[in-house]
């Protein structure tokens, strides 16, 4: 009889516990809002500057959903070795990183805080005969969304 009693009072206790944590761990990865997975993003062919043969436009040709600007980085490396945003930078409007005379911008164009369509990254003073590789990852996970090679 104490042996039922035992396991009931058990039951109770035991049984709401389980059952909260398992709700917990169902629930907690969709709290802070953030998309499980990367949108879909396309980059435009680069675009040499006809005033300056050194800067390249590399415009955003597609995204499919509207992301804050944070929840992406964004690294440049070349083929002859310096690297930009390394570790990757988070993208925001303005000059991401610049080294020896290279550097990267991104250019929100519509001012939203979100990747979108139109949107702009800059590289500016190149040098012929090399391979840029511009990558955008997924912040919260770090997987690549798309890249772009820029041959000068």
């Amino acid at each position: 009889m104490v042996i039922i009693v035992v396991a009931i009072i058990l039951l109770v206790i035991l049984v709401p516990i389980v059952l909260a944590a398992v709700l917990y761990v169902f629930v907690s990865g969709s709290i802070d809002g953030q998309p499980e997975t990367p949108p879909t993003v396309a980059f435009a062919p680069a675009q040499t500057d006809l005033g300056d043969p050194d800067r390249f436009f590399i415009g955003v040709a597609a995204v499919d959903r509207m992301v804050s600007l944070s929840d992406f980085r964004v690294s440049l490396a070349a083929n002859f070795g310096p690297r930009l945003c390394a570790p990757p930078c988070t993208l925001a409007g303005g000059v991401l990183d610049a080294l020896a005379g290279l550097s990267l911008s991104f250019n929100d164009t519509g001012s939203g805080g979100t990747l979108s369509q139109g949107d702009v990254f800059i590289l500016n003073g190149t040098t012929a005969g090399n391979i840029y590789t511009l990558r955008l990852l997924w912040g919260p996970s770090g997987n690549l969304v798309t890249s772009r090679e820029i041959a000068t």
